[in-house]
């Protein structure tokens, strides 16, 4: 592959650095006062697995960083794709479906620092919904998270304890044309900082950025790691929350204040807004390592997937002023925190002196969860909204890592019934090499070792960004972005490709 023997290198800190925000692994069953939840059934509903870009793994084209993995995808509504990686490079996807060798960022331009045997390094990328719109405040703006050394903006941060392992930086981004394939190239292009955030430790960042329908940009953030966990029920802590602020304006209607560095407002209708003891950018609380989260791009539902420690993986609807539990509860279950780290066991009252956890905290139990028998690190996703397969619509798409697996693993679940499902993958698809030595004799495998992140595009059609190795390329090491569909032949890829076909009459 290309950079071959660096890229595996690297992409084996890579698999090791998102690993390491996942929950106790199989080795280190732990006791615990139940059965544990029903293993998750195979579901009916089949995908075939198509790669459309790869090469992200080793060194960008022409010198301009060493991308290590794809971290996040995102639309920007022209047709475009565009792909970070933990190394600080973002590549773009063109509307013809080519992955375009001239990097959009690089990383010297995104300052970007993959802390040793850390978890994070560029983690997201979000475009504002007016991007395109000429003549709009959101014109031309997008918006990342990338880590930075302790040391950075001579050690000043904005938020956090201390900066003892690095800086979360959130950054806003200007294209003078919205159209250019790389930033830098007009002299109205800019960048700005909106926050710095330190992290005592290299686990549980500043992790995602998503514009919800309100236009308003959205920020989880873990709870800082090991040590730090009961910053996530603190009002006052910049850790264990999802934040809600608007990037664009800092007074004037709908503007309760400006927020203390003075680079954003914060909205007068957050719920702690008035809380003379709270962080007024805080939406909601109460989570471990929250990765990721998306809009429902029907309802506005905002969903939260959460990384857990003990025993439960989860996913939450979120709601203004919701507490979701961490570190008192993982999932539905009580946490033992302060007595064992990683023992979960029943939330009953007779444990609590006649009152259950929830009752007495107002806690939000998950719609979705799962325990350490079926996956170690939840990978958040999106309510499906799009054509290709009418009988996901409506169903939450989400995966496992695949920590001590020798796959990846892919869900959806029913958010009516909470039920959890595993995808049939259409044994015609794209295969993967047996990288971990799995089956007999090695061999291909339907899934790729690690998905690392879901992406959505503009039509609502989902994307697996992945690591592992490709045997188109000889069994390298690779990064991935890797495109659902149906088999060939099937009703939802002919009606499909006919609302595909719509669409573009329409943009002619």
């Amino acid at each position: 592959m290309r950079e071959g023997t660096r890229a595996l290198g690297w992409v084996a800190v890579a698999i090791a650095s998102w690993g390491s925000m996942c929950g106790t692994s199989y080795g280190q069953r732990v006791p615990d006062a139940r059965d544990g939840l029903p293993p998750i059934p195979q579901g009916t509903i089949q995908v075939r697995l198509q790669i459309v870009a790869d090469g992200l793994a080793g060194q960008a084209p022409g010198n301009t960083g060493f991308q290590v993995s794809p971290s996040d995808l995102a639309p920007d509504g022209t047709g475009r794709l565009f792909i970070s990686t933990l190394g600080g490079v973002v590549r773009i996807i063109d509307r013809d479906g080519t992955l375009l060798d001239q990097p959009f960022l690089t990383k010297t331009q995104t300052n970007t620092t993959v802390p040793s045997n850390g978890e994070w390094g560029m983690s997201s990328i979000v475009f504002h919904p007016d991007f395109a719109n000429v003549g709009t405040p959101g014109y031309g703006k997008f918006y990342t998270i990338t880590t930075e050394p302790r040391t950075a903006n001579g050690g000043n941060f904005d938020f956090g304890t201390n900066a003892n392992s690095h800086q979360d930086v959130i950054k806003e981004w200007t294209l003078a044309d919205h159209t250019a394939n790389v930033w830098g190239a007009n002299a109205g292009d800019s960048v700005r900082t909106l926050m710095r955030v330190g992290q005592p430790g290299e686990p549980h960042n500043v992790v995602d950025l998503a514009f919800g329908p309100d236009k308003m940009l959205y920020i989880s953030s873990g709870d800082g790691g090991f040590g730090n966990q009961l910053e996530s029920q603190k009002l006052n802590s910049v850790y264990g929350n999802v934040m809600r602020i608007d990037p664009l304006r800092t007074s004037g209607p709908g503007i309760a204040r400006t927020s203390s560095n003075g680079q954003y407002g914060i909205p007068d209708d957050n719920p702690f807004v008035n809380d003379p003891n709270a962080m007024g950018e805080i939406f909601a609380y109460g989570f471990r390592s929250p990765f990721r989260m998306n809009f429902d791009r029907e309802t506005g539902d905002l969903w939260v997937a959460d990384v857990g420690q003990g025993r439960i993986e989860e996913v939450n609807l979120v709601v203004a002023g919701g507490n979701y539990g961490w570190n008192i509860k993982e999932g539905q279950f009580r946490s033992g925190q302060g007595e064992a780290c990683c023992r979960v066991e029943p939330d009953m009252p007779e444990l609590n002196g006649g009152i259950t956890l929830k009752e007495e905290f107002n806690l939000i139990d998950p719609i979705f969860e799962y325990d350490h028998e079926d996956g170690l690190c939840i990978i958040g996703g999106f309510i499906y909204r799009g054509n290709l397969f009418p009988e996901l619509r409506g169903k939450y798409v989400f995966a496992d890592l695949g920590e001590q697996r020798p796959t990846a693993r892919l869900f959806y679940g029913d958010p009516e019934t909470g039920e959890i499902f595993e995808f049939l993958i259409d044994p015609l698809g794209d295969k993967f090499v047996d990288n971990l030595n799995s089956l007999p004799g090695g061999g291909l495998m339907p899934l790729p070792e690690r998905i690392i992140s879901i992406g959505e595009d503009e039509h609502g059609e989902l994307y697996l960004l992945a690591v592992g190795r490709d045997p188109r390329q000889g069994g390298g090491i690779d990064g991935m972005v890797i495109r659902l569909i149906p088999e060939p032949g099937s009703l939802a890829l002919l009606l499909g490709g006919c609302v595909v076909w719509l669409r573009r009459r329409r943009r002619e």
